[in-house]
């Protein structure tokens, strides 16, 4: 770090400062709820569903045949980390590639599943 010159040093400090001051605007954004990104947008029909537990068929006109395609998550994880946002939605790449894209959503877990062991 002693070798750099003044003007990299700089350079840095200003991308760092910049750096925080972006993620201290975008923190203070999610706490007050403004700009959060719509997830989970792609169109989807409920084709079962028993308890909380549901399976989802998105929608597409560009299905080229073919088996289906059934995405099992773990019941830790969230069914809108496949369709995050548009262009960043990885059921969204699926259904242009022309798959049939079936999900099965586990639903949120509440205090009826607080007594469930592995």
């Amino acid at each position: 770090m002693a070798d750099l010159a003044p003007g990299v040093l700089l350079s840095r400090l200003k991308r760092d400062l910049d750096r925080s001051a972006l993620r201290s605007r975008n923190g203070l954004k999610l706490l007050a709820g403004i700009g959060k990104p719509a997830t989970g947008t792609s169109p989807k029909d409920t084709v079962f569903s028993a308890g909380k537990a549901s399976v989802w068929r998105y929608r597409s006109d560009q299905r080229v045949g073919g088996p289906p395609l059934l995405i099992v998550y773990s019941l830790a994880s969230r069914s809108y980390l496949f369709d995050l946002t548009p262009g960043n939605s990885f059921v969204e790449a699926l259904l242009r590639d022309g798959f049939d894209v079936y999900l099965i959503n586990w639903g949120e877990p509440d205090e009826l599943e607080s007594h469930n062991t592995p």
